[in-house]
């Protein structure tokens, strides 16, 4: 048994041995190893990434976006370019470290809530001046449109508010004289563009767009009702939301118009064929080119979509082309009585010359042939007439008349008759001797 042990003994000694040896060897080799260096550089940073915001970061991060926000509608991004992008590069590091590297985020939100603040300052100060000019002119225009008599409790609310942001601008805080001003401004402005709709509200009515469209109008009252009902309580939504129902407004207005102007064109189109068809353009020449004139002015206007003056510049042509047809077919009346007139007395004259001829013949028969033919023939030399100070022409006046007016018709000579006197007395002749 001991000699058992013994080799047992004999056997392991060795063994144990050599793996002492081994373990005495390893820490020579442990520089050897590059794994161990490589993962202790990587696992700080992944210690540090993806981390949560919480509620102190989103504070931040809501008021450095109101406040570049507010900047920005200030135009300090173009007043102040320099400030400006030092804020923005801050901005940007808040931003993308946000969720991820909660340090670098906060500070990055904190040094942009710092610079967009101290811009804003400088920015209020820097268009204080520019601020109140606008304030004045927004002022004016309500006064001139009559907001002030018709909004008077609102107009009220904007002058009392004036008061505040120039008592703030006046103890230098330009921060509250701005942000008093801008609400001012908007206002003034919203209430101008109230008497604005007021106006279309009621050519719409007369005209009865709002029964030609009724969906349209319906929506322009609903955005104009919204407007009102922020007024107090968003100074600059309720301008643009005011702003969206004077567009609605405008384009049903315009629409109506529209309609109403290509009606009036037609009948203007109607006038003038009117005028040409009696060659109105030649008896009435500097009328007629006037009233064309126009005509190609409501073309123009309406080219431009301005159809409410399209249509009283349409309405305007048809006025003055029916003038022109009125005064032109009153003179070629005039000239037709006229040549009938001379027609007339064409005939008495002839009626008169053969009963002469008869009463008392002429001794040469060739004589009184060529007297005869002279007094048959018609006065054409000058082819005018005088009517009522003016000489017609006769181009002025139809060919059948002018052709009955010179004793011919369809290219032939026609002999008057004579009506039969069994006692050798005319009728003319009688009353010649009356």
């Amino acid at each position: 048994m001991k000699k058992t042990l013994y080799l047992l003994a004999a056997v392991l000694i060795p063994v144990l041995a050599l793996g002492t040896a081994g373990c005495a060897s390893a820490p020579e080799e442990t520089p050897a190893v590059p794994p161990a260096e490589e993962t202790a550089e990587t696992v700080p940073p992944a210690t540090e990434q993806n981390e949560p915001a919480d509620a102190a970061l989103d504070a931040l991060k809501a008021e450095a976006e109101a406040l570049r926000e507010r900047c920005l509608r200030a135009g300090a991004d173009e007043a102040l370019p320099e400030e400006w992008n030092a804020a923005e590069e801050a901005f940007r590091r808040g931003s993308e470290n946000y969720g991820k590297v909660y340090a670098q985020s906060q500070e990055g939100f904190t040094q942009a809530i710092a610079q967009y603040k101290a811009i804003e300052g400088q920015a209020a100060a820097l268009f204080a001046g520019q601020l109140q000019a606008e304030i004045e002119a927004a002022r004016e225009a309500a006064i001139e449109a009559g907001a002030r008599e018709y909004y008077p409790e609102q107009f009220g609310m904007a002058e009392a508010a004036a008061e505040q942001a120039l008592e703030a601008y006046n103890r230098g805080d330009m921060e509250t004289a701005y942000a008093e001003g801008q609400k001012v401004l908007a206002w003034y402005q919203m209430l101008k563009t109230g008497i604005d709709i007021r106006d279309l509200r009621q050519k719409i009515l007369e005209n009865g767009f709002d029964t030609e469209d009724p969906e349209a109008f319906a929506a322009a009252e609903a955005k104009y009702n919204d407007a009102v009902m922020q007024f107090t309580a968003d100074a600059e939504n309720a301008r643009a939301v005011s702003r969206e129902a004077l567009a609605a407004y405008e384009e049903l207005c315009a629409s109506g118009f529209r309609r109403l102007a290509e009606k009036e064109k037609t009948r203007a189109g109607e006038m003038r064929d009117l005028c040409n068809s009696i060659k109105a353009q030649r008896s009435m020449a500097e009328d007629y080119a006037a009233a064309e004139e126009v005509y190609g002015a409501a073309e123009a206007l309406g080219a431009e979509n301005d159809w409410e003056s399209a249509f009283r510049t349409y309405e305007e042509s048809s006025i003055l082309f029916a003038e022109v047809y009125q005064n032109a077919l009153y003179k070629r009346n005039a000239a037709e009585a006229a040549m009938n007139a001379a027609r007339e007395r064409q005939e008495a004259s002839t009626a008169l010359a053969l009963e002469a001829d008869e009463i008392a013949p002429l001794p040469d028969e060739e004589e009184t042939g060529d007297t005869a033919e002279a007094a048959a023939e018609p006065d054409s030399a000058g082819q005018t007439e005088t009517v009522a100070g003016e000489e017609i022409l006769v181009e002025d006046v139809p060919a059948e008349s002018a052709a009955q007016a010179s004793g011919t018709e369809t290219g032939e000579e026609y002999a008057v008759p004579v009506p039969e006197n069994t006692n050798g007395d005319s009728p003319e002749n009688s009353e010649a001797a009356e």
